[in-house]
């Protein structure tokens, strides 16, 4: 009879560690990106003398999930990821002697269209997709992803901070924004 009583004393004890450990593991995140400023080493000499307006052109506030892991749901809005885009841009171009104004003829619209949050290991790995239209005569879709142990607003933080850095590296982008 005691061996049964050890047998279900473990048994309790088994089950109640784990439950304790795996609701600890569940529910929903939300993520916001935070974005860092772009490597200045891994984009040409920019020097701007113009003035444009730039746009977030995802009209979604949807609520969605961008990632799952051990019963963790992490969630966003595209329209979050595409103003940490805006605001990031904005900041990068005023330090190259842009000016940022919402009355300025020269529009650039930002869209970011998709984000994938993933777990590999003991690393996060998160992927954006960006639209973006500048004037009449430059589209482009871009994408970039950030492969890091870090918490999972910087991982996509840093990757919108290198969609924004291939941005900043396009030939045409950067003919539109001297025009």
């Amino acid at each position: 009879m005691g061996h049964v009583k050890n047998k279900f004393s473990y048994s309790f004890f088994v089950v109640f560690i784990l439950s304790i450990v795996l609701s600890g593991c569940g529910g929903v995140f939300h993520i916001s990106p935070k974005p860092q400023n772009v490597n200045s080493t891994r984009i040409g000499e920019l020097n701007f003398t113009k003035t444009v307006n730039i746009i977030n052109n995802q009209p979604s506030k949807d609520k969605f999930t961008i990632g799952t892991s051990i019963g963790r749901n992490y969630i966003s809005e595209l329209n979050d990821f595409t103003k940490a885009a805006v605001e990031l841009l904005s900041a990068e171009l005023s330090q190259r002697g842009m000016t940022i104004s919402k009355e300025a003829s020269k529009e650039i619209k930002l869209a970011v269209t998709g984000v994938e949050l993933t777990e590999r290991g003991f690393r996060w790995n998160c992927k954006v997709y960006l639209n973006v239209i500048a004037g009449k005569n430059y589209e482009t879709a871009l994408n970039a992803h950030n492969l890091s142990p870090a918490h999972q607003d910087r991982v996509c933080g840093g990757a919108i901070t290198l969609v924004i850095t291939e941005l900043m590296n396009d030939k045409e982008f950067l003919d539109y924004l001297n025009e």
